[in-house]
């Protein structure tokens, strides 16, 4: 960047004054500023280079300012902070195609926010503890007010950002779900399957376990998870396939699932290769999401960066993970994958469709720790709230205005602002 050597003194001079008015460092207004503008704390690489380019008189605060204003990213926070200003103050459409004629299909409970992985996972937001709220368990009044949305859905998921075996009523759950039609499962880091654990589940019926292992090797999964001990829920995967099939049953059916970044994607057929191995049913695939910055070193001293493990450009992606659903198919084993970018992705809507962007807010509710109800995980993000439980009636969080107003946007604007940053209907937008 060329500035002429009298404006970078006028711009030090100007930084000068501001910081003495102020009493505001550079680093500490740079900061500020991500946060105001982006409603994000500043990535180390911006942090830096804001403050190196006011330091050297290369920008003045205002065009800072200016810059981030001008940015993608910006643009497509203003455009969400747009339609929360809507979804709080807009009437109800007047349409009848904004109203759900059924019950959700899908349910998704957040049940905790606590984890048994201490410190967090690599690529979890919650390895940057300092900024993130103290974690706790959903009030059991909560799902008990649920129960008549619960036991009419299909699929009920029993996760979020912590673990469900940490869950104190999680047994409770599982009993009064029993008797209806809905297949019950989650997403668990595994380390919690002992064996009493296991033969519960398998006891109660669960439908399905989906176990975050992210790695075919113990040492990826030291640099991803943090833990030593690879080969030891490698064994406890082992005893609840076995606890299912003494059984005699297919439930729950078990999954290991893999988050694809540049340390693991190398891995993914061998990651086929271990769930044939290990009598799995299925694994699942899904690409890190775009837009974390935390940087944390595993017990080998590998730096995790988050930026740099987002898989953007890379060409290798599609011939592995296509590698890897040949391999699937060869060995019997279910294969699902969900991609964020590059031609194996999900593209746009064509011009002109009939239907929504997006047909989940007619099918499915998530409910966070707090009883706050969304449509999806993308939603949580962007804080797209349709009200909360069990303040609210289930008739007013499911088709009420809120939730109208969500499904009216997935007809009117080709990359719907409550859907910021999902793969589905706008691919990835910074």
């Amino acid at each position: 960047m060329s500035v002429p050597v009298l404006k970078r003194s006028l711009n030090r001079l100007d930084s000068s004054l501001r910081r003495f008015a102020s009493e505001e460092s550079d680093e500490a207004f740079t900061l500020r500023l991500y946060q105001e503008m982006l409603g994000r704390p500043a990535d180390t690489g911006g942090l830096s280079e804001g403050t190196r380019k006011l330091g050297l008189g290369l920008l003045r605060r205002g065009q800072l300012r200016k810059d981030v204003a001008s940015s993608p990213e910006y643009r497509a926070v203003s455009s969400i902070r747009g339609a929360l200003h809507a979804l709080t103050h807009g009437p109800a459409p007047a349409t009848r195609r904004s109203l759900a004629a059924s019950l959700p299909k899908e349910i998704w409970l957040e049940l905790t926010t606590r984890c048994n992985i201490v410190p967090a996972c690599s690529m979890c937001g919650y390895a940057n503890a300092d900024s993130r709220p103290p974690r706790r368990d959903m009030d059991p009044e909560t799902w008990r007010g649920l129960l008549p949305l619960l036991r009419q859905a299909r699929h009920v998921g029993l996760h979020g950002a912590g673990e469900p075996l940490l869950y104190p009523f999680l047994d409770d759950l599982l009993e009064a779900l029993a008797p209806s039609p809905a297949i019950v499962g989650f997403n668990s880091n595994g380390h919690l399957l002992t064996a009493p654990v296991s033969r519960r589940l398998v006891e109660r019926g669960l439908g399905w376990i989906s176990i975050s292992l992210d790695a075919a090797t113990a040492r990826t999964y030291l640099r991803v998870r943090r833990r030593p001990d690879f080969d030891t829920l490698l064994s406890k995967i082992r005893s609840l396939r076995g606890m299912r099939d003494d059984a005699g049953s297919t439930r729950p059916q078990i999954e290991i699932n893999m988050t694809v970044m540049k340390l693991n994607l190398a891995e993914a057929p061998a990651f086929v290769e271990l769930a044939a191995g290990l009598g799995l049913d299925r694994v699942m695939f899904q690409e890190i999401q775009p837009g974390g910055a935390q940087r944390v070193v595993a017990p080998d001293g590998f730096v995790f960066d988050y930026r740099e493990q987002e898989l953007a450009g890379d060409g290798r992606r599609d011939d592995l993970l296509g590698q890897a659903r040949e391999r699937a198919r060869v060995l019997g084993v279910g294969f699902s994958c969900e991609l964020v970018y590059g031609s194996a992705a999900p593209t746009h809507a064509p011009p002109g469709r009939p239907g929504p962007m997006c047909g989940e807010p007619w099918e499915r509710l998530l409910f966070n720790v707090r009883g706050d109800a969304f449509i999806c995980c993308i939603q949580l993000g962007n804080q797209v709230l349709l009200g909360r439980a069990p303040d609210d009636s289930l008739e007013e969080i499911w088709n009420g205005r809120r939730a109208r107003i969500v499904r009216e946007a997935m007809f009117d604007e080709p990359d719907p602002s409550y859907c910021r940053g999902c793969y589905r209907t706008s691919g990835h937008q910074a």
